[in-house]
């Protein structure tokens, strides 16, 4: 989701595209650089993020208030974007959808009732998964984007 200042000339339509949120400048954490959005949008639009970032800051609880108080807007999950929304935020969709592809990475053999209950609720939620692929020079490694099954 694309959460901006509450004063933000938002487009009128339901979307906003990346060289339109980042003309508000980003609010960011420490990893932004590594982060999926930033990916996207580096190579999907190279240079765009050249002086981009209005606001770095490590603590997340902090995003929400930068962005209320106008320091800028930010890329995050829909329900940061619900809270967002709540305290004044303009909140859009991303034109291009940044998806995650989350990995899960359990160990063999017996797991503990609480894990196997995180195991089963993330396959629920998430669905069908891909099945495991080693990595190089590491037999029983999980492939990125998929959850590994040991048997």
């Amino acid at each position: 989701m694309a959460i901006l200042p509450p004063d933000a000339a938002a487009p009128n339509r339901a979307t906003i595209t990346f060289e339109e949120l980042v003309a508000y400048g980003l609010v960011v954490g420490p990893w932004w650089e590594t982060s999926p959005p930033y990916i996207e949008i580096k190579v999907s639009h190279p240079g765009l993020l050249q002086h981009a970032i209005a606001v770095r800051t490590t603590y997340r609880e902090a995003y929400v208030p930068l962005i209320v108080s106008g320091a800028g807007a930010a890329i995050l999950p829909r329900f940061v974007g619900d809270l967002a929304s709540a305290a004044g935020a303009k909140v859009m969709e991303l034109q291009t959808p940044v998806v995650l592809k989350p990995t899960l990475v359990h160990r063999k053999g017996e797991l503990a009732p609480a894990v196997r209950e995180f195991r089963d609720l993330t396959l629920k939620l998430y669905g069908p998964v891909l099945p495991p692929v080693a990595a190089p020079g590491k037999p029983g490694t999980a492939r990125k984007g998929g959850i590994k099954h040991d048997k």
